[in-house]
């Protein structure tokens, strides 16, 4: 199953002391996969923070690195 090799590759970078961003085109998807990741990692009491570029465009952390570095350091 494709969507299950691709969740597999991604897992390996889960390990990793770096933010993982995923791109991919349009309804292939990406929602699906980083929330079941996202799902496993909270039961696994690991912290966990998810946001949708595209709903959230709006959001001025998005046009200012360091507002954006903030945020996350503000979420955790």
């Amino acid at each position: 199953m494709i969507k299950r090799e691709i969740l597999d590759r991604i897992k390996k970078w889960l390990n990793k002391d770096k933010i993982l961003i995923i791109k991919w085109p349009r309804q292939v998807w990406k929602t699906t996969i980083i929330k079941t990741i996202k799902d496993e990692l909270d039961k696994s009491w690991y912290k966990t923070l998810y946001f949708s570029a595209d709903k959230e465009l709006w959001n001025p952390i998005f046009n200012d690195v360091k507002l954006f570095i903030k945020y996350i350091y503000d979420q955790f």
